[in-house]
């Protein structure tokens, strides 16, 4: 199979209004049943973010989601020392990058380890310029993930993805590239994919093509089997959830009122944090979002 899902309905390029009952429908069959296991070789992992004054400050932005927030404190917190020990330089490849703010964020986040990193997406960004003017060793690629093989350099070894692959209508296929490239190399290769539960089936409706499970994403990670090990990080839980609609509701009212709606944003960034610390004190059944980190060819375990 090429994709994790039962069907190959995109809802970016639009559906008519039977199309989107039937997506719903079967993105819930996919949630709660498709497929029935899960892959032995994924192990759940526990992730405690640390909510400072100084990382809050790195990685929230106004209007941001509970989801978008806890992705960027997962890679702040990731072991960048024992990452470069493991990998050496490391040269990362951003797979659906967008408009390519998180070049110079990874940059930052990691403590300006990251030696190059190129970016690629179906659609050129206007923002891509301005991004390679603030650092010399980013750049862009505009191509098609069917044709993601032509995007790995020989240094490659950290594939990065942050809410993209859900977009992609046969993300299998992705994964099968990506083993195809790592077991050639030979050498250690991470990869951190930052994708929507299977809430994001209430929270974000039609979006992409699919939400995961861990479920449907042992169907992603059986493909490095022979290679690697991977960890499955869940982020957020009920709280975040509960925030994310309210956010919806701010941002209905954004254009109503400046000054109050300076005075929500504040609010709404405590609300925020306070759920993001809360959801992380206890074990939760319906987390927001998944850090998912495959660690192919590896000469030490760190994760």
């Amino acid at each position: 199979m090429n994709s994790s899902s039962l069907h190959k309905w995109n809802s970016d390029t639009g559906l008519n209004h039977f199309e989107k009952i039937l997506w719903m429908i079967l993105n819930w069959i996919n949630n709660n049943w498709f497929p029935a296991r899960i892959d032995s070789n994924l192990s759940i992992g526990d992730f405690n973010p640390v909510v400072t004054k100084d990382s809050w400050e790195l990685t929230y932005e106004t209007m941001t989601s509970p989801s978008r927030t806890l992705a960027k404190i997962f890679m702040l917190q990731l072991p960048w020392q024992e990452i470069c020990a493991e990998l050496g330089n490391v040269h990362i490849l951003d797979i659906g990058c967008g408009s390519g703010n998180n070049g110079v964020r990874l940059q930052r986040w990691s403590g300006n380890m990251v030696s190059t990193y190129v970016g690629m997406d179906l659609k050129r960004h206007n923002n891509w310029k301005e991004v390679v003017g603030k650092l010399s060793n980013l750049s862009f690629v505009q191509t098609d993930v069917a044709d993601v093989t032509r995007c790995f350099k020989a240094e490659t070894n950290f594939v990065f993805s942050q809410s993209a692959i859900e977009h992609f209508t046969d993300d299998v296929k992705l994964f099968h590239d990506i083993h195809a490239f790592v077991s050639q190399r030979s050498q250690p290769v991470i990869q951190v994919h930052l994708l929507p539960s299977s809430v994001g089936l209430r929270l974000y409706r039609w979006h992409g093509v699919r939400q995961y499970t861990p479920r449907s994403i042992s169907m992603l990670t059986k493909v490095f089997n022979d290679c690697s090990y991977a960890r499955l990080f869940p982020l957020g839980g009920k709280r975040c959830n509960i925030a994310h609609i309210a956010l919806r509701g701010l941002q209905q009212m954004s254009n109503v009122d400046e000054d109050h709606t300076q005075i929500l944003q504040h609010e709404y960034s405590d609300r925020v944090r306070e759920a993001i610390v809360s959801d992380a004190a206890e074990v939760q059944v319906r987390p927001s979002f998944y850090a998912l980190v495959i660690h192919s060819n590896w000469v030490r375990r760190i994760f």
